[in-house]
């Protein structure tokens, strides 16, 4: 998986048998699924033959693997569950796709089949049932382009001919007023108004991006805007959750960035709450609307393992998280019911949420955060790796790599 540095999505190969280990885990602790391991996982026999196991869990996740006896015993699953139900209450659990290689099939050219079948049966589609393409953007950040400036940028694409597709405004565009650094391209302070999803009025006076989308749609380009309604930051919180404490997790001020939280300064806007899922539902709605999008991009900035895990009683771990990637769904799923044309972008920190759940609803263009720094001649090769392999469990590729 990716961590953001030069070894994300790197091939780990481990022997179970005489000689080696009989016993091999993978353990997801962030929350976001392919953080730490991508949950995919290959396993071939001394036959010649094989299968790929994948977990479809957009949250924490584990794996293990075990040789018992000449036997292999697998398991997957959330990584940590022991709940009780309440009467009624019903909850979504981790899905599994499992593919048998025979002998006469090589891993490598099995790839391919996997590949098949994540376009075929993966990937998103528009209403009438055609594949959603991926984009060829020209990207801007939302922090310190005034509309004029942003205006000035798809002329200046158009005035060279480049063959640019979308116009991708992305983070630094929201909060209460204030005037951004120029020189950073999302503006220096984007961090810190997560979850004041009002426009920026100092730069943004219309409170919407709608006649730049209107100018980008007669340049013939998409319209693409940023967000992040799961993270809220945690001092002060936004107007809303002031109003609204109860949506966010820790639900205690006392807990944030202590005990069991320590380095946890973020706030998580639970999607298990149904509240707090409306307005959420709503926002982005009127974002989508308000500044006439063609594509959602949705960031997710932190680990939200602790907050879900600290929120469930004894006898009840596992349930905010089951609850909450649930609704993550549904959210997902909602939007596009409202919006059929719209793509949704999934990015969480930059490829950590690649689970094959999350894939069949969304597109992924930046698949590691290690990909958008000058890094030297080496970053080609780390690119590289990166493309190969996950081709197979990410149908579509491209988009954000080394900024020129």
């Amino acid at each position: 998986g990716t961590v953001n540095t030069d070894r994300d999505f790197e091939a780990v190969t481990v022997q179970l048998g005489p000689g080696a280990t009989n016993r091999f885990e993978q353990v997801n602790t962030e929350g976001r699924s392919s953080a730490q391991w991508m949950p995919w996982t290959g396993i071939d026999f001394d036959d010649g033959s094989g299968i790929e196991v994948a977990v479809g869990w957009s949250g924490a996740w584990r794996g293990d693997f075990a040789l018992d006896r000449g036997r292999l015993a697998a398991s997957a699953g959330m990584v940590r569950t022991h709940f009780r139900l309440l009467p009624g209450e019903t909850i979504r659990q981790p899905s599994v796709l499992v593919f048998t290689r025979g002998k006469d099939v090589s891993p490598r050219a099995f790839q391919t089949v996997i590949h098949r079948f994540m376009v075929d049966v993966k990937s998103p589609r528009d209403a009438k049932g055609a594949l959603l393409k991926p984009i060829l953007p020209i990207t801007c950040g939302g922090g310190n382009k005034t509309p004029e400036m942003m205006r000035k940028v798809i002329d200046w694409t158009k005035a060279n001919g480049m063959p640019f597709d979308t116009f991708w405004v992305d983070a630094g565009w929201n909060g209460p007023a204030h005037t951004p650094d120029l020189i950073s391209n999302c503006g220096n302070m984007w961090y810190n108004f997560t979850g004041d999803w009002r426009f920026n009025p100092t730069v943004h006076p219309d409170g919407n991006l709608g006649a730049v989308a209107d100018y980008a749609h007669a340049a013939g380009l998409r319209m693409l805007l940023w967000l992040e309604p799961e993270r809220c930051v945690s001092d002060p919180p936004p107007p809303v959750f002031r109003e609204h404490r109860g949506w966010l997790l820790p639900k205690d001020d006392a807990k944030v960035g202590k005990g069991r939280l320590a380095g946890v300064r973020a706030l998580n806007v639970n999607l298990g709450d149904e509240a707090a899922w409306s307005w959420v539902l709503e926002t982005v709605s009127e974002h989508v609307r308000a500044s006439k999008l063609d594509i959602y991009r949705q960031d997710f900035n932190m680990c939200p393992l602790p907050l879900w895990q600290d929120n469930d009683a004894p006898d009840r771990q596992g349930v905010t998280e089951a609850k909450y990637i649930a609704g993550l769904y549904r959210f997902w799923d909602a939007l596009r019911a409202r919006f059929p044309h719209l793509i949704i972008e999934n990015c969480a920190s930059g490829g950590r949420r690649l689970d094959f759940e999350a894939v069949s609803r969304a597109h992924s263009y930046c698949r590691t955060d290690y990909a958008i720094f000058h890094r030297g001649p080496s970053q080609i090769v780390d690119m590289q790796r990166t493309l190969l392999n996950t081709l197979p469990y990410l149908p579509f590729q491209g988009s954000e790599t080394t900024p020129a």
